[in-house]
């Protein structure tokens, strides 16, 4: 049941607030911006501005995620322009966008304007833990003021305080969730069987009335991807689409059921590591709000936040590979927690209120340590907190280098793991599968994938290859035969990256002498390796016998 008969409308005090916490909001991804961008991020940032160029999604582009991150990566960069700028207003819109819903959903469910606030301030800071990898627009990010404006709208209809056409705009937006990630489906589906459980079980007068929100909600869901298959099928890649989304899916994550038996794993592996560890306060505050809301007989709100809790299990354990940006996911219906054990604890005697008190406090002190530990490290360094045998930073390093000598939207041929080079570069790949992992981690796909980047390469249309992969390693033999033949090193003190440059060509000269001096500088500086003294940089990841 609801706690309040009805809400009241926010007063001046809560939008001054809220527009506090946007500003610490704004303030802390500001901080950050410095860190070089994650791979998937540089992955679809490319992919949204060759889409932006006229090229065709899977057909040529590639990735094994539905549209939705693209066409959004698409739209600031339509909006913005192309460059690291544009992600940091991405940044800072979807946090904010998800902190108001935080707060609007948090509100809902308690009727308790603080309630809301304090949700909105532990989402702000939780939100910014690197350890989370939460602090940059990755897809969970995206994903985050959809579900959340979703399950507001929804649960404001189930109440009757909004009228059943806002299930409409539910379902519209639990759809472009679900078009970031299909699995994404989930939570609106354990909203859907809260709903329906507790009018079966509690008040079958609102039986009828809840199940036509819920069709009407997956209708428009349904509506909506019909109307994608539709498109893709029109411009002739629906084939192309469902070999990224189904058949390279099903190698990737393997079978379903075994995933499911051994998504315990994951638990077990990383809670007690540095990655969720800013998440264990909340996991008791979560138990403690259960307990709660079954002492006080508060069964609609128990039912919707234990089943966001399996489905939130599930989105995180469905992939079937974990990674730690996943746990991000459970930011929001931990938050939420907080607040639902805030409100049963101010519905108790006075006592009540100086527990509450102590609960916010406590999670406050925790987090706010986290990220005083976090931010006494300056913001290039998180990349290699993050991922400690990753590059990212060279990447970037190397793409701002080939920036000063390569005129914007130079083609290259990139074969590799660190999609930042273009990024940062401003460059355009010829091949539209960007990422060598791909080539290697999937029975059913990983051969074709290779062949049509060989036939890319083959192709020609470019005089730089830039080289962040072990060629022979993954079977690109003849690309490793033709970039040796046809290809000269560039000196570079990279230890990860490689360029080479078509004999012959018009930028041969400009870059005979290597990359600007300020590489080997910069490296050092920024405490990344050097490896100076290679004669023919590229000839052992390419495989050539020294």
């Amino acid at each position: 049941m609801a706690t309040t008969s009805g809400v009241r409308e926010p007063g001046w005090w809560t939008s001054a607030a809220l527009a506090i916490l946007a500003l610490l909001a704004t303030g802390l991804r500001l901080y950050g911006w410095q860190e070089p961008v994650e791979r998937d991020l540089a992955i679809h940032a490319v992919i949204g501005h060759e889409f932006l160029q006229g090229r065709e999604l899977y057909s040529d582009l590639w990735d094994h995620k539905p549209p939705g991150t693209f066409l959004m990566h698409a739209a600031f960069n339509a909006l913005f322009g192309y460059g690291p700028h544009y992600l940091l207003v991405m940044n800072i819109l979807l946090n904010v966008g998800a902190m108001l819903g935080i707060h609007a959903l948090a509100w809902a469910l308690t009727g308790r304007q603080v309630c809301g606030l304090v949700a909105a301030l532990l989402w702000v800071l939780v939100s910014d833990d690197i350890h989370l990898q939460a602090n940059q627009p990755n897809s969970e990010a995206m994903a985050a003021p959809l579900l959340l404006f979703g399950a507001y709208c929804w649960y404001q209809v189930s109440e009757r305080r909004l009228p059943s056409q806002w299930a409409i705009l539910a379902g519209g937006l639990f759809f472009a969730a679900s078009l970031l990630k299909q699995h994404y489906v989930l939570m609106p589906a354990g909203m859907a069987a809260a709903f329906l459980i507790h009018a079966a079980c509690l008040d079958r007068a609102a039986l009828r009335a809840e199940l036509r929100t819920a069709l009407t909600i997956a209708g428009v869901g349904l509506v909506g991807w019909l109307a994608t298959l539709l498109v893709f099928r029109m411009q002739g890649t629906l084939d192309d689409l469902i070999d990224a989304l189904v058949t390279y899916n099903r190698g990737y994550g393997g079978d379903i059921l075994r995933t499911l038996k051994g998504a315990h794993w994951y638990w077990q592996r990383f809670f007690p590591s540095q990655f969720a560890a800013g998440l264990l306060p909340y996991v008791v505050t979560g138990a403690l709000a259960v307990a709660a809301m079954l002492w006080l007989r508060r069964w609609k709100l128990l039912l919707l936040f234990l089943f966001w809790v399996l489905s939130t299990e599930l989105m995180v354990a469905l992939p079937g590979k974990f990674f730690p940006h996943y746990f991000q996911l459970w930011m929001p219906v931990m938050v939420i927690g907080v607040a639902l054990l805030l409100d049963c604890l101010l519905a108790w005697p006075p006592g009540g209120r100086r527990l509450a008190m102590a609960v916010v406090i406590a999670c406050l002190c925790l987090t706010t340590y986290r990220l005083a530990v976090q931010f006494a490290q300056p913001a290039w360094n998180w990349a290699g907190i993050k991922y400690p045998t990753e590059s990212f930073g060279e990447a970037r390093l190397l793409g701002e280098d080939l920036a000063t000598i390569l005129p914007p939207d130079s083609p290259v041929f990139f074969f590799g793991h660190d999609q930042q080079v273009l990024f940062y570069g401003r460059l355009r790949p010829v091949n539209g599968k960007l990422y060598a992992r791909w080539f290697a981690d999937n029975p059913l796909m990983s051969t074709r994938l290779l062949a049509d980047t060989t036939e890319r390469f083959m192709g020609g249309g470019f005089d730089v290859v830039i080289v962040n992969a072990p060629l022979m390693t993954l079977n690109a033999t003849h690309i490793n035969d033709a970039l040796n033949r046809d290809f000269v090193a560039v000196p570079d003190c990279f230890a990860h990256n490689e360029v080479w440059v078509r004999r012959g060509s018009a930028l041969q000269p400009a870059l005979a002498d290597g990359l600007p001096g300020r590489s080997a500088a910069s490296l050092q500086a920024r405490g990344l390796p050097l490896d100076c003294g290679r004669q023919a940089p590229a000839l052992v990841m390419a495989g050539t016998p020294q």
